[in-house]
C-alpha cells in the first residue's frame, strides 16, 4: 500500500510577516504590500523579498534589517542577503587559524628567527654603544 506524499512548501503566513514588521514599516505600506501579495498570489519568499526589494528601490519604504526580514518571510538571512545584494554577492568568511604545511611551518620558522636574530642583535649593538659611551665619558672626567 503507497501512501501518497504531499510536497509543497510551507505556506506564507502573512500575519506573521505583518506582525513582525509593524514596527519598522510604515502601516500605509505595509497595508499596500499586503493587498500586493493577495492579489498577486505571492507565496515564496523569493517573490515576497523582490516585492520588498522593488518598494524599497522606489522609495515607499526604507530596507528594514536583514534579520527581520528572514523572520518575517521565514526564510535564511543569507537568502534575504543573496536576493538583495545580487546573484554575484558571496560572504567572505574571515579565517581565524590556518593550518600550514611542514614546509610553510620551517618557512615561517626561519622568517621569525631571522627577524628575532636581527632584532637581537641590532639590541646589543645599541646596548654596547651606550657602555662605550659611558666608558669615554669616564676617562674624559
Amino acid at each position: 500500500m503507497e501512501k501518497d506524499v504531499e510536497q509543497s512548501q510551507p505556506q506564507f503566513d502573512i500575519q506573521n510577516f505583518t506582525i513582525t514588521l509593524q514596527d519598522t514599516v510604515d502601516t500605509l505600506e505595509l497595508w499596500l504590500i499586503e493587498s500586493d501579495l493577495r492579489e498577486n498570489g505571492v507565496q515564496s519568499s523569493l517573490g515576497i523579498l523582490r516585492l520588498i526589494k522593488q518598494s524599497c528601490y522606489m522609495c515607499y519604504m526604507e530596507k528594514p534589517k536583514s534579520t527581520l526580514l528572514a523572520e518575517a518571510i521565514d526564510c535564511s538571512p543569507p537568502l534575504v542577503a543573496k536576493i538583495w545584494n545580487g546573484p554575484q554577492y558571496q560572504k567572505k568568511e574571515i579565517k581565524e587559524t590556518r593550518l600550514l604545511t611542514p614546509s610553510q611551518e620551517e618557512a615561517s620558522r626561519g622568517k621569525m628567527l631571522g627577524i628575532i636574530g636581527t632584532s637581537v642583535s641590532q639590541i646589543a649593538t645599541m646596548r654596547l654603544l651606550e657602555r662605550l659611551k659611558l666608558i669615554k665619558e669616564k676617562k674624559r672626567e
